[in-house]
């Protein structure tokens, strides 16, 4: 093979990489990011150390040390002795699904989006 026919075997592999690459730049030019979203999350009462918390408000009694937020399904069941759970306090959740017997004290307020399941 000849030095010129080298050198253009040599350009147009270039030429073409370039090509290719230029297209599958254009065909991702076109996607844009999807907008933020809230997900729903369940939470899961573990009723703390013991299992026998009665603190809904106390994220050491919620799987993972954190209080459920308004966007959250709510999942209490049998844990230690079963002791009724207290909400002394302002919550707010999504959905509340429970076994277990629980009170609204002192003036405290929950509020749920969906429903209460017991």
């Amino acid at each position: 093979m000849s030095i010129t026919k080298k050198l253009r075997h040599l350009f147009s592999a270039r030429r073409t990489a370039t090509k290719r690459a230029n297209r599958s730049t254009r065909l991702f030019a076109g996607l844009e990011g999807l907008e933020q979203r809230t997900l729903l999350s369940t939470m899961v009462w573990n009723g703390g150390p013991d299992g026998n918390g009665t603190n809904f408000l106390d994220p050491a009694n919620w799987a993972g040390n954190v209080l459920p937020g308004n966007a959250d399904t709510v999942l209490i069941g049998n844990t230690g002795n079963n002791p009724e759970i207290t909400i002394s306090g302002p919550a707010q959740v999504y959905e509340i699904d429970t076994t277990r017997s629980m009170t609204l004290e002192g003036g405290g307020n929950c509020q749920y989006s969906d429903q209460f399941k017991q």
